[in-house]
């Protein structure tokens, strides 16, 4: 995953004026690598019907939603905990699909603003929808690893989930979000070599 970023970074230095469409398809790939990541612990725990199973004979209480969520009701621990710790990490790869293709058009359209609050452009939309997105999708592997983190003990997935969290949510979006605010403050601006900020 790195090498990619590194590579498509690199190329969004060299060729500015496809920046945008590079990062978008690196963000694809990032939604793929996280729904890949929740298809491992599946495939590790023997499958689908298997995971109903071992998530069917663990106690209740794991299906009690976390702080802050904790006000939901409980998801009963078999099919629907499975179906539903599913789909919320499958939703990601959806909406990242869509957003990517709005992106695309807006961005042709002259209306992206790529960084900019702008009521008038599509970054602060595209940026809060896959925030939520993400934040579901991540919520969701975690509801997954604390039920079957017994099982999955051998596996040691935490140090995988963070390596993938940090890898994949925390130096894209949030450093595109902080470097937006930072410019939007006036602490970053443009200059004199042909980049803007």
């Amino acid at each position: 995953m790195v090498p990619l970023y590194a590579f498509v970074s690199w190329l969004g230095l060299r060729f500015k004026e496809v920046a945008l469409y590079l990062d978008t398809l690196r963000d694809c790939y990032e939604a793929l690598v996280i729904y890949t990541f929740y298809q491992l612990l599946v495939h590790w725990l023997g499958g689908h019907q298997s995971v109903v199973e071992v998530v069917a004979s663990l106690h209740p209480d794991k299906g009690q939603h976390m702080f802050p969520l904790c006000w939901k009701q409980p998801w009963a621990m078999g099919e629907e905990f499975f179906v539903k710790t599913r789909l919320g990490v499958l939703q990601y790869v959806f909406f990242k699909l869509v957003t990517a293709l709005f992106t695309f058009i807006f961005q042709l359209a002259g209306v992206y603003h790529e960084g900019e609050f702008r009521w008038d452009g599509g970054w602060p939309y595209i940026a809060f929808i896959v925030n939520m997105s993400q934040i579901w999708a991540l919520y969701c592997l975690i509801m997954f690893y604390v039920a079957t983190k017994e099982v999955l003990l051998s596996l040691r997935p935490i140090g995988k989930f963070l390596c993938i969290k940090n890898g994949c949510f925390c130096p894209t979006f949030w450093q595109g979000v902080a470097i937006a605010i930072l410019v939007e403050l006036n602490i970053i601006k443009d200059t004199d070599i042909g980049w803007s900020a």
